[in-house]
């Protein structure tokens, strides 16, 4: 007996019409009594909505079917005989399969295998076949189909490796044989071959029209109970194979009937959010916003939809409120792997970062300012690991703090292999303790996300328990965390339905969808339709040859799906990019070609032309009348007391910013990160003074030879890059050092020399400790701070030179560095001549930097020539500056936006449109 087949004109919705062809047949005296009834779909979000139209046209009085997908629909019509294996059991199974194979018939499969221990490797490889068979049986061939139905294609060379596939898929069926569980697939064409599929149930198809070969086959068993609705006038009927299935060759010149109005090509993106945007709003006077669906094919591109039509005030439904991956449980365990895994310090610092584990970190016996201390300690010490804290002071015992807390945490992991499924207790432990002390509401969003997320990782952890022992692996914490992820990749996290936002679909849900206004983004080839064409086992020509999934097929799909959406609506809008998300360019899809040569040149022409299309301009929704900024710059807030204590380097700070001034000599803000890499700048030149300092200090200051220079020099640097960052330093630190060390090589050729010259150092590092006074205008005097890098004699020319060490990478003279169109741009040398003077440091007196910079033949000293008339505009510069501070005078906007002091940029609103000042 033949199934049958319903037409119902794409002139109108298809769920609509099926209702009422359904509440017809069915209806009795009292009731509409479904119960007998499956009805099957492509996808969830018509069997709910068909079940609305359903309740609504039957006025609450019908029994409602059972609503299934495509999907499901074969386990209902046969019976199978030993439990299913979960997907990480076959992709064990599988990986199992071929690690048993001899080492040359492994190699014709994969070229370099994997090492035994690499369970993750293997593991890819299993899910990589679990594929590859889960789509060939499902339309009824197997390994050993390919390879000798590919041996009458042309030019196919894979038939070794598909036989070989064909003994691995052998291998993989008798072990879950073993283990008293069965493939479904397997099973689906067991049940075939022995004609054991059976129902009772009326089966209704609704808009399936793209069935498999293995389903095809179950239902002709019992298609005298199939009923096959197709949404398409009868007169397309030959377009539909008997169960409803498209016949891919009559779709191929099928005309599209596309009016060029319901066209519209953008750039990117966040065009294609506007667009949509202008069409909300074009059909705000005839449509309310449940009448509108909003196609999505490039999922991609959702949240720039989202965020454009939240600033226009309109809410939207998306069935993916948040991937899994992107839930706080699931990145967490990812710290937790990438931190087992090699115990790097930049792993530990991301992971007491996460917000999740921060927030149980705070409630332990830590100090308050925790994580600022675990930063210090990282900047200045630059460990690669974890296992050994570096440091005695406050910073460095609050980090040993902290790595003791978090190996408490994370001891159950820290034990060697176990099997698979040893690991569900520790990970469950693990999540409880992390998380188990919030009180969670699922009425508020992100509880409700947290409660998603952990029960979809307990329940994968589960399916660890569940590995026969056959297959069970014995793994470590951290491969055991990152198969149950992977178990989890593609999951998502479902968002609550509001009534009065816009549907946001995938391409697939659109047909069924009722709403009279569809607008479709992603016009694009790719996909609208999605290609296959680089399949690393079957490619599009071998699918062609195979009679699977091709893409003739997915053409076929979406012409007449989108055939459907033209007819069935009131109002259509196709809306094609240039570029992707990623400013990838994009072409438009084939399906807009499908009509009279000249609409196609119309529209290639209109594609490519470098001229944009002009857009009208949204009238609503995202203008203002607020004059003010939800966050202001924070004015100063009047000190307790007057500054009155300055240290020399600090007037420049001033001299750039007055309010970034008080944001860091005031406030004392500033920045520190655990994303170091390598000694920052200040590092750097902190090491090399370091090493200087000590070389100042020593008996070795009037040596004459630059090679004992040398070697005390280097002396010094291994002992201080010991002390200071272990026997283990990231390994820029290492290309530093030798970088320090060439650097500190020829600088002793220039200290001899200049000894030679009769030169002596007199002092090192000095200023602390001697109250220095510079008096003001009215009478008053500020203290002077600051340590001086150094300072030399010559005893027969009775002179002196203050130094100071720079270490950047461009060797810059005072002059360069201390003046700007002959004004005072840093004060820094000139007020060394005061700090100087209580170490009797008097008379002629020049000041200078010894330089060494990446160059190294500009390593030398850069003696300043100021007067003494520029000397003493230096001293009132200062004076001035100083009794700006102590009025107070931070808030000063300036001329333009300064390109340094970027920690600040944040408060001060840098790049910023239309912020308040430019401080």
């Amino acid at each position: 007996m033949n199934n049958e087949r319903l037409f119902l004109d794409w002139s109108q919705p298809a769920l609509p019409a099926f209702v009422e062809e359904l509440i017809k047949r069915y209806r009795s005296e009292r009731e509409v009594d479904l119960s007998n009834v499956i009805v099957v779909f492509p996808g969830r979000q018509a069997g709910r909505r068909f079940l609305e139209i359903l309740t609504d046209k039957s006025a609450g009085e019908a029994i409602p079917p059972r609503i299934i997908t495509v999907g499901t629909l074969p386990e209902f019509l046969y019976l199978p005989k030993f439990p299913f294996a979960s997907p990480l059991t076959q992709k064990l199974a599988w990986a199992e399969a071929l690690k048993g194979l001899q080492r040359d018939q492994l190699e014709v499969v994969i070229p370099q295998p994997p090492e035994d221990y690499d369970v993750d490797a293997w593991l890819r490889l299993g899910e990589l076949l679990r594929r590859q068979h889960r789509e060939l049986a499902a339309d009824g061939l197997s390994f050993s189909d390919v390879a000798e139905r590919g041996q009458s294609l042309e030019s196919f060379n894979e038939t070794d490796r598909w036989n070989v596939l064909a003994e691995v898929q052998k291998r993989y069926l008798q072990q879950l044989d073993e283990a008293g569980l069965w493939d479904q697939q397997t099973a689906r064409l067991f049940a075939i071959k022995h004609n054991e599929c059976r129902t009772d149930s009326e089966i209704f198809l609704v808009g399936t029209v793209d069935l498999n070969h293995t389903l095809q086959s179950m239902l002709k068993q019992v298609a005298e109970h199939v009923h096959v609705v197709i949404h398409a006038p009868p007169e397309e009927s030959s377009r539909f194979a008997p169960l409803g299935n498209l016949q891919p060759g009559e779709w191929n010149d099928f005309t599209i009937e596309i009016d060029e109005s319901q066209i519209q090509v953008v750039d990117g993106p966040q065009e294609q959010a506007e667009q949509v945007a202008l069409e909300l709003e074009a059909c705000g006077a005839d449509f309310s916003i449940d009448e509108i669906t909003v196609g999505v094919p490039d999922d991609r591109i959702v949240p720039h939809i989202e965020r454009y039509l939240a600033m226009s005030g309109i809410s939207t439904n998306w069935v993916i409120e948040q991937t899994l991956p992107q839930s706080g449980p699931y990145r967490l365990l990812q710290c937790v792997s990438s931190y087992l895994e090699a115990d790097r310090t930049d792993h530990f610092s991301e992971l007491i970062r996460h917000p999740d584990l921060s927030s149980w970190i705070s409630q332990q016996d830590l100090p308050d300012n925790w994580l600022t201390c675990w930063d210090e300690n990282v900047t200045e010490h630059l460990q690669r690991r974890t296992q050994v804290i570096l440091g005695s002071g406050r910073s460095a015992k609050t980090a040993r703090q902290l790595v003791s807390v978090i190996g408490d945490l994370l001891k159950p992991f820290q034990e060697s292999s176990r099997p698979l499924a040893d690991w569900v207790g520790p990970l469950r432990k693990f999540l409880l303790q992390v998380y188990g002390g919030r009180d969670l509401n699922p009425d508020v969003q992100e509880d409700r996300l947290l409660l998603q997320a952990t029960q979809k990782i307990h329940e994968a952890a589960l399916e660890h328990g569940r590995v026969p022992a056959a297959l069970e692996q014995v793994v470590t914490a951290q491969q055991a965390i990152e198969l149950t992820l992977d178990e989890l990749r593609s999951e998502f996290l479902a968002a609550p339905v509001d009534d009065h936002a816009v549907q946001l679909s995938g391409w697939l849900d659109l047909p069924l969808d009722d709403a009279p206004v569809a607008i479709l983004t992603s016009m694009n080839e790719g996909f609208i339709p999605s290609a296959v064409n680089h399949d690393l086992f079957l490619p599009n020509r071998l699918r062609t040859h195979l009679g699977i999934e091709d893409n003739q097929r997915r053409y076929a799909r979406d012409a007449y799906a989108i055939s459907v959406l033209l007819h069935s609506r009131k109002r259509v809008k196709l809306i094609a990019a240039k570029r992707d998300a990623r400013k990838e360019p994009l072409t438009p899809s084939r399906l807009l070609f499908a009509a009279s040569p000249e609409k196609v040149a119309h529209r290639i022409v209109r594609f490519f032309d470098d001229h944009e299309e002009d857009l009208p301009t949204i009238k609503t929704g995202l203008s203002t009348q607020r004059e003010d900024h939800d966050f202001r710059i924070p004015k100063p807030v009047k000190m307790d007391e007057p500054k009155r204590s300055f240290r020399v380097t600090e007037f420049k700070d001033y001299l750039v910013s007055p309010y970034r001034y008080y944001l860091r000599h005031v406030l004392k803000l500033g920045e520190v990160s655990d994303s170091v890499v390598e000694l920052d700048p200040a590092g750097f030149g902190s090491l090399i003074h370091d090493v200087l300092q000590g070389f100042g200090q020593s008996d070795e200051t009037l040596q004459t030879d630059p090679v004992q220079v040398s070697g005390f020099l280097n002396s010094q640097l291994d002992q201080l890059v010991n002390k200071r960052y272990g026997s283990d330093p990231l390994f820029p630190v290492h290309i530093q050092v030798e970088q320090i060390r060439h650097r500190l090589n020829i600088f002793a050729q220039w200290q001899t020399e200049w000894v030679r010259q009769g030169w002596e150092i007199k002092h090192t590092e000095i200023g602390y400790g001697k109250n220095t006074t510079l008096n003001l205008a009215d009478g008053s005097e500020i203290t002077l701070r600051g340590r001086i890098d150094r300072v030399d004699y010559h005893p027969k020319l009775n002179e002196w030179v203050i130094f100071d060490y720079k270490t950047s990478d461009k060797a810059q003279s005072p002059e360069q560095t201390h003046r700007y169109k002959d004004e005072w741009v840093d004060l820094q040398l000139p007020l060394y001549r005061h700090l100087a003077k209580p170490f009797g440091v008097q008379g002629k007196v020049r000041l200078g930097y010894i330089t060494l910079p990446r160059t190294t033949p500009q390593i030398r000293d850069r003696i300043a020539e100021w007067s003494e008339d520029e000397l003493k505009e230096a001293d009132d510069v200062a004076r001035k500056i100083a009794e700006n501070i102590i009025n107070e005078e931070f808030w000063v906007e300036l001329d333009k936006p300064i390109t340094w002091f970027q920690e600040f940029s944040g408060i001060c609103q840098d790049d910023v449109f239309g912020r308040e000042a430019v401080v």
